[in-house]
């Protein structure tokens, strides 16, 4: 007991000293990090914003930002811009996109849950068919520039079906493409793009910044791109492209939760229908 003690007094005083290194150093980094993570997430914020209005709206609240000298009020004003109040300013410029403020937040919400509830199911989906494209030599995944919510450009996730398009003669698909379109689940890798944020599961289809330079829709900037569209249940406004464009503006006017479900629910077989 005699001997103990005393390692254990010696043990006690290192760990401590340890300990307050350690708080000291994360104390250091954070007076240097949390700036540049309110700085990401106002950037993230004005996105909410259409463009003409961003830049100057960014400049303000970054301004605040390095104003407030306590860590915890700028991460605080940080947050409650990015969740609240940059959907409000939004609104109130009457510039704001259909998903910003309490519709936004319940939209979102509705969207983080279900990928949850179906990430047990889809993971192992995913893994699966990136094998098939593994041992076949080919790359699992495509992605290209699409333009998102307040024209923001992201990459849009999909399977890589577009490799296997024979130049013979029937022009058909090899495996493992052929059962992954017949499946419907080429787009099925942009659930991951949902989970991030950048798409919702109900919107107009992201397009790529080329096609949205014709694309007739006067609201597209002003929704996030979906896994459904709402012009889906149109007959034939899958090729329509100037009916997609009308439905999805009126989508707009009227977006509420109850249509946004009512869309999806309507759509079982559009989220990974088939593609050509």
């Amino acid at each position: 007991m005699t001997i103990a003690a005393p390692v254990v007094y010696t043990f006690g005083a290192v760990g401590a000293i340890i300990f307050a290194v350690v708080v000291k150093v994360l104390s250091e980094d954070a007076k240097s990090y949390i700036p540049r993570l309110c700085h990401k997430i106002l950037k993230s914020a004005s996105f909410q914003l259409q463009e003409k209005d961003r830049a100057r709206y960014l400049e303000e609240w970054l301004a605040h930002s390095d104003e407030t000298p306590e860590l915890s009020g700028k991460l605080s004003h940080a947050v409650l811009l990015r969740i609240y109040g940059a959907g409000k300013t939004a609104k109130i410029l009457g510039t704001g996109s259909a998903q910003t403020g309490k519709f936004g937040s319940l939209c979102r919400t509705f969207d983080i849950t279900f990928v949850v509830l179906v990430a047990p199911v889809v993971i192992p989906i995913l893994l699966g068919l990136s094998l098939l494209f593994v041992l076949t030599s080919h790359t699992p995944f495509m992605s290209a520039d699409c333009v998102g919510r307040s024209g923001r450009i992201f990459r849009a996730l999909r399977f890589n079906v577009k490799f296997s398009v024979k130049r013979g003669q029937d022009g058909g698909m090899i495996f493992p493409a052929n059962i992954i379109t017949l499946l419907g689940l080429a787009t099925l890798p942009e659930l991951i793009n949902v989970a991030r944020g950048d798409m919702g599961l109900v919107g107009p289809r992201p397009l790529p910044p080329e096609i949205r330079d014709i694309y007739p829709s006067k609201n597209y900037e002003r929704m996030r791109p979906g896994l459904v569209s709402p012009a889906d249940i149109l007959p034939d406004g899958y090729a329509d492209i100037v009916l997609r464009a009308m439905n999805e503006d009126a989508y707009f006017e009227s977006a509420s939760i109850a249509l946004y479900i009512t869309t999806l629910l309507k759509t079982p077989a559009i989220a990974f229908r088939p593609q050509t």
